[in-house]
């Protein structure tokens, strides 16, 4: 006998109209009646992480989620700072027609009335946006990733712009997990399955549907195994569901609303993006020695880059020219942080031996060791996948990044097409 299912997750098809498809998937959990109420201010935290990508919640699931909560006073579509830029700006590029006097969009990162905590080990401030009475609901996208998308939203909940050091192994889900009981967890959760994305290469495969359940844990699962995910894989799923946060044995959650044949339909997409991605990243485990560069060290916002990148590359040929030396590698940058307003890199070449500097020339060092490293193929601007797909790897594999990230350029971007261009990424590793 099977045994009796303790929570619903409905799955239920779009067929291009989101607020029908919404409606019966709210019906289908038992409706909205405690959290839709004339009373309770709602906040929708997005997981818009970069506004030139499709992987965030579509402006049709966003609105239809805006529809579910008619009698709400107010709605907040909150998101962070983040390296792609502010809060407000992104949110306003990509749903700026649901704005209105009600539905507003919120910084987490610019809140005066945010609040002290105690999360991951340290004090943080986070948005009283996020707090109850406030109904907080988590909307993302469905994709196969294996650092979340439900409950990876929390990780958007941090105020700061550099957010790199909680991707620690030990880090990633008690962070995630700690904001989750802090601000008493999500009263919702809407995954937008319109698509399944890959995130290193944001290719997609159309899926239809839309994932809907009122315990974030269980849709996050219900996500991860339709998704082709093993659950065991997904750390954020086996963190909360050894705190009691919500259900995460696929055993335990009842999904209603689609039929056999469109579940089957829909279990089907993960074969059928497979098959579109083929290899795609391939991640490795290098031991190199150090080896000796000039470089020279900025501070430069991202879109005066190739400028500053082309100066700083010609200054160091003609110096080392001036020496009798000769590069002993691909150009090289090597970002210590990840502001895109001011960004601190260091932009040069390896040389077989140490080389003095001079001016703003230094003499320094490609660090050696343990390095984790991956291939991109395509336009510099295209990268976001890569780094995900490397960063996924190393916490999958126990690796931390020593903080330094070096992007090598292997082939000439003057005469090669973009979509040819060759970049190794690598991370020195602590």
């Amino acid at each position: 006998m099977r045994n009796k299912m303790t929570v619903k997750v409905a799955v239920v098809p779009v067929n291009n109209d989101y607020s029908t498809a919404m409606r019966e998937a709210v019906k289908l959990i038992g409706g909205l009646s405690d959290l839709n109420t004339p009373d309770r201010e709602v906040t929708i935290k997005v997981g818009l992480f970069d506004a030139r990508s499709r992987q965030h919640s579509s402006p049709e699931a966003l609105q239809a989620i805006i529809d579910a909560f008619d009698l709400a006073p107010r709605i907040h579509v909150a998101e962070s700072d983040s390296y792609n830029g502010k809060a407000l700006d992104r949110l306003k590029t990509c749903y700026h027609e649901l704005f209105s006097d009600r539905v507003i969009p919120a910084s987490l990162s610019d809140d005066p009335e945010a609040r002290d905590c105690m999360i991951a080990g340290e004090e943080m401030q986070l948005s009283h946006f996020l707090f109850k009475p406030n109904v907080l609901i988590s909307t993302h996208v469905f994709r196969t990733f294996t650092m979340g998308s439900i409950l990876k939203n929390l990780f958007g909940c941090t105020p700061m712009v550099e957010k790199e050091r909680f991707h620690k192994k030990e880090m990633f889900s008690r962070l995630q997990a700690d904001i989750f009981e802090t601000v008493g967890g999500f009263d919702l959760a809407v995954m937008d399955a319109s698509h399944l994305y890959h995130v290193a290469t944001e290719k997609s495969v159309p899926a239809n549907a839309i994932i809907v359940g009122r315990d974030a844990v269980a849709v996050e699962t219900v996500g991860a195994v339709i998704a082709g995910l093993k659950t065991d894989d997904v750390a954020l799923i086996q963190e909360f569901t050894r705190r009691g946060l919500g259900e995460g044995r696929i055993d335990n959650i009842e999904i209603v609303g689609m039929n056999p044949e469109e579940l089957a339909e829909l279990k089907n997409a993960p074969i059928e993006l497979g098959k579109l991605v083929g290899d795609s990243y391939q991640c490795q485990l290098m031991e190199e020695p150090a080896q000796p560069a000039l470089t020279i060290r900025t501070q430069v916002a991202v879109e005066n880059m190739p400028q500053i990148i082309g100066q700083a590359y010609g200054a160091i040929i003609q110096y080392a020219g001036e020496l009798g030396a000769q590069p002993a590698g691909a150009p090289f940058v090597a970002y210590h942080n990840m502001d895109r307003q001011n960004m601190d890199v260091e932009i040069g070449f390896p040389f077989t031996e140490k080389l003095p500097g001079k001016g703003d020339i230094q003499a320094s060092e490609i660090p050696g060791g343990r390095l984790a490293a991956c291939l991109h193929v395509g336009p510099y601007d295209k990268m976001e996948g890569a780094y995900a797909e490397l960063q996924q790897w190393m916490l999958m594999n126990g690796y931390e990044s020593a903080g330094v990230g070096y992007e090598f350029y292997l082939n000439d971007p003057q005469t090669t097409p973009p979509d040819l261009l060759e970049t190794q990424l690598v991370f020195p590793l602590k």
